[in-house]
């Protein structure tokens, strides 16, 4: 199995075109499938179609083009290369019949004739050399071959299996002193694996503990319990890892928590920080314009002190409204001097609102704390009106009240769709809408038999534009 890094613009199967498999677009289907299928078995969670630049992916490979190789040399001429006659007897474990069977089914795939059968006597010199044109070297060369590989343990084992194959008795003394040595090196070998096995189950259990490290990443493994067994029993995760692989992730989430406790204690740290950096702030604005005589020195402090929350949020500060409503009042009551009359104040409060909605220059992180600013305001204010807080759509249903106050505070507002937001239409049920209606969309609830609108705690009855 490969590991690729994924470049822009690259796809499953063509890194499988370019890199391993250059004709596998001219596989039959159901070959390009089984393959595909095997990549998402071994990149859990991930769709063929949908790769990203930037991560690294396992490619797995298959043996599609050895069947295809072996299935394709056996044709129509009864005589077969003795490499086939070896792989169909280690296949079917030297059964005459069973090995007919193998290389008849192949030729019936195939649409051949299935009428192929092997030699009634045993395979002597003289039937390999008629049926394959080989030498004595060459033959020589195909049964040691054919003795490695048949799982002989000893020189005792050698001897019945040469016969039971009936090879001719000339070449016996240069095979079995072929075969021997084979034992001798097979020996050494054999050490020379065990210690190869465990570098390369420690190389396995190194790549399992980083599969189920980045399992952490979509939630897929929560915890070093239930989640990761679940994981494992997934995943076909062999048992000899279990141990390991939990020992790690363990580890991994003790250390995530003891992060986390650091992390939120520093954060809450943080937060009393800027709250004490508002408060100074809001007394040097207050400082500054407490001699003043001039009512547009009054918005100046204003807007200089929801400049520097905006600085303290925009720097990740989380500023409750509490923090933010009781430093914007205190500034007001210190410069109540300079204050102007009622209406003025609602008109800025409105114009405040709606450079809260905004989503004009701002990023995803400015626009997410300003509408939760908005939310908390409005509803604070919606909760505190002596006439909307006994209406029960504006007590009830307050959440969906401000959503719809925070779409009417759009620039575009009136390129979106008026909300219904509750209600008939009636007199007895009228309808709550989010924004005064236009002329055509009057005309449009006249149609639909809605006369009674709610605006702003206010009963409206709709008339045709005459």
């Amino acid at each position: 199995m490969n590991e690729e890094y994924i470049n822009r613009g690259d796809t499953v199967l063509g890194i499988y075109k370019d890199k391993y498999y250059k004709d596998i677009m001219q596989w039959p289907a159901h070959a390009r499938e089984t393959l595909l299928s095997k990549w998402e078995d071994e990149n859990l969670g991930r769709d063929r179609d949908e790769i990203q630049a930037g991560e690294a992916l396992y490619f797995p490979t298959t043996n599609f083009l050895k069947q295809r190789d072996f299935r394709s040399g056996i044709g129509d001429d009864k005589a077969l290369k003795l490499k086939q006659f070896m792989d169909i007897m280690q296949i079917n474990s030297g059964s005459k019949l069973a090995g007919e069977s193998a290389v008849n089914s192949l030729r019936n795939v195939m649409g051949m004739s299935g009428n192929f059968t092997l030699p009634k006597s045993a395979i002597s010199a003289t039937y390999l050399k008629h049926v394959m044109g080989l030498q004595d070297d060459e033959i020589v060369s195909k049964i040691i071959h054919m003795a490695n590989n048949a799982d002989l343990e000893s020189m005792d084992d050698f001897d019945p299996w040469y016969n039971q194959w009936g090879f001719d008795r000339k070449y016996y003394k240069e095979v079995s002193a072929a075969f021997e040595k084979y034992l001798t090196g097979r020996a050494s070998e054999a050490t020379r694996l065990e210690k190869a096995e465990d570098r390369f189950r420690a190389d396995e259990l190194a790549q399992w503990k980083m599969r189920a490290t980045n399992a952490t990443k979509d939630g897929t493994v929560g915890n070093a319990s239930d989640s990761l067994k679940a994981w494992l029993v997934k995943n076909s995760v062999p048992a000899i890892y279990w141990d390991g692989v939990t020992d790690t992730m363990d580890k991994f989430f003790t250390q995530r928590g003891e992060e986390k406790t650091i992390d939120d204690s520093q954060r809450v740290r943080d937060d009393k920080r800027a709250v004490r950096d508002l408060t100074a702030e809001r007394a040097i604005i207050g400082a500054r314009y407490s001699k003043s005589t001039k009512e547009s020195d009054w918005w100046k402090a204003i807007d200089e002190l929801q400049i520097k929350i905006d600085s303290l949020t925009s720097a990740g500060a989380n500023i409750s409204p509490t923090d933010r409503d009781q430093a914007l009042d205190e500034l007001k009551q210190e410069l109540d001097h300079i204050a102007p009359v009622e209406w003025v104040t609602k008109i800025k409060t409105q114009m405040q609102y709606q450079k809260l909605a905004s989503r004009e220059g701002k990023t995803n992180e400015q626009i997410a704390s300003d509408r939760a600013i908005l939310r908390a305001t409005l509803e604070r204010d919606y909760r505190s009106d002596p006439i909307l807080k006994d209406i029960p759509f504006y007590r009830d249903k307050i959440h969906k009240a401000i959503e719809g106050t925070i779409q009417a505070l759009q620039p575009d507002a009136l390129d979106w769709p008026i909300m219904e937001m509750d209600g008939a239409g009636t007199k007895d049920d009228p309808m709550y809408i989010n924004r005064l209606p236009t002329n055509d969309e009057i005309d449009a609830f006249i149609k639909r038999g809605i006369t009674y609108v709610v605006f702003g705690g206010k009963l409206m009855r709709l008339n045709p534009d005459k």
